[in-house]
């Protein structure tokens, strides 16, 4: 297989541990200020981490949220 000029032949991969603080049980995409955007360009808003557009930021976690709660498994509130 041949490849271009300056093209990628590899990625290094590494991975980074994020705590989300969610107070009094909150548990909603707001709080997670590194991962949740809102994108002016559509009027709504997106988790960066997932890519998936979310309905209700505010009240709920998106259905692919790939956090893992303490004591529980992933997603689980």
């Amino acid at each position: 297989m041949s490849f271009a000029t300056g093209s990628v032949t590899y990625y290094a991969k590494a991975n980074v541990g994020v705590s989300v603080n969610f107070p009094e049980g909150d548990i909603s995409c707001r709080w997670c200020k590194l991962f949740c955007r809102y994108e002016d360009s559509f009027k709504r808003y997106s988790c960066r981490l997932t890519d998936e557009w979310l309905l209700n930021p505010f009240k709920e976690i998106g259905f692919n949220c790939p956090l893992i709660f303490e004591g529980g498994e992933s997603g689980e509130v």
